[in-house]
């Protein structure tokens, strides 16, 4: 490949060379669907405020949580949905693509932001819990006393409220795609220096700012966070091999996940002395914003062990007790924006009604219910059944002529 070469960059081989074989559609791995689909239920589950559901995440249990799972497949999707744009139409076509789909993601960001702010405010307002202010609990108390810098800030992405940081991220580490395909195509250890660059520089202290009146930068930092999603990437775009079978790396992996599971559970680690000074450690330097070594390590054991427990097993996931997951997790970004919504609408029924087993169980199998009901018609539409019914038409029309 001429890498160096204008041609190279947007995919165009040189004349003297045959033009290469159309890459061929890559099948829906239902893995991807179905731990995306997953990984959407738990962090609705989990961000219903005083949720006792919670307790049965999976991030209750060891160093990483849902968000990993989240972007790796994410990132993983991303190969597929946009990766490929590089290869079939070239660089600047593909730059493009990215660019349409940053812009689409930031008009979704603005209107979760909108959502969350209105529930918020009408939580207060209602009285759903006296003791608890659902405005300045994600930092809306900023837009509501100085509105005229907190608009301009939200539309610029320089105020970031709680639980509405993802979408920023994920903007920001699509946005970075152009320049780990450019770089890769010059010499794939680019690509890596410039993805381990940018974490190391995370670390370092390089951030994006969260508020214009407080020293706070974005809780998810995307150029930590980017290390996962291109692991995942690099893995889909072949770029390079997800390790095999081996029974050792599989012990390993085992070994590592027990440690997490042990030194993360309370009524295990609180009665065990050295590993309550490993949790205390672990709670500084296991952190989630900057996406810490040790998570990013226990979430490749957990994804290695799923790898292989399904390896051969895929069909189970095609069976009709996974079709409502698949379902969420093949139209992620609806379903993304409604389980925010949901879960921070649901805490403010709940502070109305009580906390009680029924109102908990309605809450949370309803709100995985409607996330499946908005995939199913998220699903309708972008199957786009009206071309359907023109073809038929037309084929019809044709038939009835002849």
């Amino acid at each position: 490949m001429n890498a160096l070469s204008v041609a190279a960059l947007d995919g165009i081989p040189a004349h003297t060379e045959p033009a290469p074989p159309a890459p061929r559609k890559r099948a829906r791995d239902p893995r991807l669907d179905f731990f995306r689909g997953l990984a959407m239920i738990i962090i609705f589950i989990s961000h219903v405020p005083a949720n006792p559901w919670a307790v049965l995440v999976p991030g209750r249990y060891g160093f990483s949580d849902a968000a990993e799972l989240f972007v790796f497949c994410s990132g993983f999707a991303a190969a597929i949905a946009f990766g490929g744009t590089f290869v079939r139409a070239g660089f600047w076509l593909g730059t493009a693509r990215i660019a349409q789909r940053c812009w689409q993601l930031y008009w979704a960001h603005i209107a979760l932001f909108i959502v969350m702010f209105t529930i918020s405010a009408l939580a207060v307002a209602h009285g759903a819990r006296p003791d608890f202010d659902y405005v300045a609990a994600l930092r809306f108390d900023f837009l509501v006393e100085q509105t005229h810098i907190a608009v301009p800030a939200a539309l610029t992405l320089t105020y970031i409220p709680n639980l509405v940081d993802i979408l920023p991220m994920y903007i920001v580490v699509l946005a970075m795609m152009p320049i780990v395909v450019a770089l890769h195509r010059l010499h794939p250890a680019l690509a890596l220096a410039a993805v381990l660059a940018s974490y190391g520089l995370a670390w370092l202290g390089l951030g994006l700012p969260a508020q214009p009146n407080l020293e706070l930068s974005w809780f998810f930092n995307p150029f930590a966070w980017a290390l996962l999603f291109y692991t995942a990437f690099a893995i889909s775009m072949g770029w390079i091999r997800a390790p095999g079978p081996s029974r050792a790396l599989t012990w390993l992996a085992v070994a590592y996940v027990l440690f997490a599971f042990c030194a993360t559970w309370d009524p295990i680690q609180q009665q065990i002395g050295w590993l309550h000074e490993i949790r205390q450690w672990m709670n500084r330097a296991v952190m989630k914003g900057n996406q810490s070594l040790p998570r990013f390590m226990h979430f490749l054991a957990l994804a290695y062990l799923a790898v292989r427990l399904l390896d051969g097993r895929t069909d189970l996931l095609l069976r009709p007790w996974a079709r409502p997951i698949l379902t969420i997790g093949q139209q992620a970004l609806p379903t993304f924006l409604a389980s925010m919504a949901l879960a921070w609408g649901s805490g403010a029924v709940l502070d109305a009604v009580g906390r009680t087993a029924v109102p908990l169980t309605v809450i949370n199998l309803g709100g995985i219910s409607l996330m499946v009901m908005i995939a199913t018609v998220a699903a309708w539409y972008k199957s786009a059944p009206w071309q359907r019914s023109r073809a038929l038409v037309a084929a019809v029309s044709v038939s009835s002529s002849r």
